[in-house]
C-alpha cells in the first residue's frame, strides 16, 4: 500500500485521475461476455471428452471380450490335439480384430481436448486471479484518495483556524 501512496503521490492531479480511471477499467476489463465464451467452450471440451471416454470404454470392454475368447481358444488349441481349423482362424480374427480395437481406442484418446480443457481452466483462474488483484488495487487506492481528502481537509481547517 505504501508504494502504491508513495507513486500516486507523485502524480499531478490529471495524471492521478487518469491513473484512477485505468485502475478503476482493469477491475472491470474482464467482459462477461468473454469468461462466459470460455466457459462455454470448457463445457463443451468436458463434453466431447466425456463422448471420448465412453467410445473407448466400450471399445475397450468389446476388445477384452475378444481377448478372453482368444484365450480360451488358445486354451482349448493347447489342451486338444485333434482341433479343426476354424479354431485357428477364428482364434486369429480375434486377435486381430482385438489388435485393431485397441489400435481404434490409442488413437481416440483425447490428448488435444485435455490439453485444451487444461488450457481453459487455467485461462479461467488467470481471469479471475486479474479480477481479483486489479479489484483489489482499486478498492486499496480509494482508500488512499480518501485519506489523502481527509488529510487535505484537516489542513485546510488548521489552516482557517490559524
Amino acid at each position: 500500500m505504501d508504494g502504491l501512496r508513495t507513486f500516486y503521490e507523485t502524480l499531478g492531479s490529471a495524471e492521478r485521475d487518469a491513473f484512477v480511471q485505468m485502475v478503476s477499467e482493469s477491475s472491470m476489463t474482464i467482459a462477461p461476455v468473454v469468461k462466459e465464451g470460455v466457459e462455454r467452450r470448457l463445457k463443451e471440451v468436458v463434453l466431447e471428452i466425456n463422448r471420448v471416454n465412453a467410445e473407448r470404454e466400450m471399445l475397450g470392454n468389446k476388445a477384452n471380450r475378444l481377448a478372453d475368447f482368444a484365450e480360451k481358444l488358445q486354451e482349448f488349441m493347447n489342451n486338444n490335439r485333434n482341433y479343426a481349423i476354424e479354431i485357428v482362424l477364428i482364434k486369429k480374427f480375434f486377435s486381430l480384430a482385438e489388435d485393431n480395437i485397441r489400435q481404434k481406442m490409442s488413437d481416440l484418446k483425447p490428448d488435444s481436448l485435455l490439453k485444451e480443457k487444461y488450457a481453459l481452466k487455467s485461462k479461467l483462474r488467470e481471469m479471475s486471479d486479474d479480477l481479483a488483484s486489479f479489484s483489489k488495487i482499486n478498492h486499496v487506492l480509494h482508500l488512499i484518495i480518501k485519506k489523502k481528502e481527509q488529510d487535505d481537509v484537516q489542513r485546510k481547517q488548521s489552516i482557517t483556524v490559524e
